[in-house]
């Protein structure tokens, strides 16, 4: 079938004065399959259109009398062609690729301004953190390589000029701030002239301190903190020497001073009497010597230095390696330090450090038979380093301390070291497990041992009854 006729145009009557009445315009549409012929005799349409046939429309009579015009004839435009409309469809589908082409454009500039600026804030970040870390430890003094250097400051010098001979030195590392802190803190103008010794460990104030009075920091002392000397005693030692007070030093091993990494390791906790003891390693160390040590005298930036100098050296000593051996021992950091601070305590010898080591380690792995480790020197780090700081106030505080240290009425470990150990102390405990794999190996597994108090000669027992005759040998019993 060729589609649809289009119903034909019904005649209407004539009206008055032989005009025709007003009828409706009719449409017909016409499709490719059948051009139109406008009349008889033409040539059809070779264009595939679509043509709209107006019709005349008579105009009532009443409408010619009031308006007085003739009637007009409404014509309407011809529609587009077919092909007129694919291109119309083909240049919209272009403006569509491009602007999705532009909106792409648009979207990768974003992610890359975005990317751009993410590495932009890191970066920045980074380099803000890397300089304040760079102040703070140049502020500080806080250097692992000590040097002790003379310089000459010239008369009337200004603070610019001195900071740069203190930089050409390697006193500082940072003069524009040393020059920012000298003026705020009002110390421009007041610098002394002459030969000055100073230390690149030393604070800015310390240096301040030195060079606008001379009297003030002139002499250092070598002092030498043995293995398994206490925080207490180490204090002693260096107000012993004019380094700080003791009770200055105090501060900086009673609790964490969050400046080193190896602190993150360190578990505070209420149960521990001194939060850094253990971790002031056994060391030759050189200080400089405060003039004033009257007991009102305040000594805090000596004693700041000083600790911060022993940390860093223990920071420098404990390894990874160490760290990881740690790890696969089952051992924390205060653990790991705790028990050699015990090896250090107990053992005479380099050699004995080993199998009491390997004896501390069989005890905790078998706490069902041995809950308590029974170590004489936890009892008296207890009664020396604990007890002269109780009194009628603190009592409930300390005392249950005191009674967690104590081995003999503890179950393991106390809550934290009781002196400071040396290098041979934790290789001893890191190597017990391959100790205990030699005994092993010869038949032996200790539990306990006791050692001759005037020849410091050790016996080690596996059963309590061969204890009981070790004690004998030692003269203990």
């Amino acid at each position: 079938m060729r589609g649809k006729e289009t119903p034909p145009v019904e005649p209407v009557p004539a009206g008055e004065n032989g005009e025709r009445g007003a009828v409706r315009e009719h449409e017909a549409f016409f499709t490719s399959e059948e051009p139109f012929a406008e009349k008889e005799g033409e040539k059809p349409n070779n264009f595939d259109t679509i043509r709209i046939d107006t019709v005349k429309t008579d105009v009532p009579k009443d409408f010619k009398e009031e308006t007085g015009a003739p009637p007009q004839r409404r014509t309407q435009s011809a529609p587009v062609g077919k092909k007129q409309a694919v291109i119309k469809m083909r240049e919209e589908a272009e403006k569509k690729r491009r602007r999705k082409k532009r909106e792409h454009a648009r979207t990768f500039t974003h992610i890359f301004g975005s990317v751009l600026l993410v590495v932009f804030i890191v970066s920045a970040s980074a380099f803000i953190a890397q300089f304040i870390v760079r102040a703070a430890l140049d502020f500080t003094g806080i250097t692992t390589d000590v040097l002790e250097i003379t310089v000459e400051i010239p008369e009337d010098a200004l603070t610019e000029e001195i900071a740069g001979i203190l930089k050409e030195n390697g006193i500082i590392g940072m003069p524009d701030l040393f020059c920012f802190y000298s003026r705020v803190t009002k110390k421009d103008g007041g610098y002394l002239h002459g030969l000055f010794t100073l230390n690149s460990n030393m604070s800015y104030g310390q240096i301040i301190g030195a060079l606008q009075n001379k009297t003030r920091i002139s002499e250092t002392v070598r002092i030498q903190i043995r293995e398994g000397m206490t925080a207490r005693e180490i204090g002693l030692l260096l107000e012993e020497n004019r380094v700080c007070r003791a009770a200055d030093f105090e501060i900086f091993y009673r609790m964490k001073i969050n400046t080193f990494n190896f602190e993150k390791r360190v578990l505070q906790s209420t149960a521990k009497f001194n939060q850094l003891e253990g971790y002031l390693f056994p060391d030759t160390y050189d200080f400089y010597v405060a003039d004033e040590l009257a007991e009102n005298s305040d000594t805090a930036d000596y004693a700041e230095i000083a600790a911060k100098t022993i940390y860093a050296n223990t920071q420098e000593r404990i390894t990874p390696e160490m760290y990881k051996k740690i790890n696969e021992m089952g051992f924390t950091l205060d653990e790991f330090i705790t028990l050699a601070s015990m090896v250090q305590k107990e053992a005479g010898t380099v050699g004995d450090m080993y199998l009491v080591a390997a004896v501390f380690l069989n005890r905790l792995d078998n706490s069902d038979r041995f809950p308590y480790l029974q170590s004489d020197v936890t009892g008296l780090y207890a009664r020396d380093d604990i007890k002269p700081y109780v009194n009628a106030q603190n009592a409930g505080i300390y005392e249950p301390i005191m009674e967690a240290y104590d081995s003999y009425v503890s179950a393991g470990l106390p809550p934290g070291p009781i002196c400071n150990p040396g290098m041979a102390a934790m290789e001893a405990v890191l190597s017990a497990p391959d100790t205990n794999a030699k005994l092993s190996e010869e038949g032996k597994k200790y539990f306990y041992f006791c050692a001759n108090v005037e020849t410091l000669e050790m016996f080690y027992a596996e059963t309590l009854y061969e204890h009981e005759l070790n004690l004998e040998r030692a003269g203990i019993a």
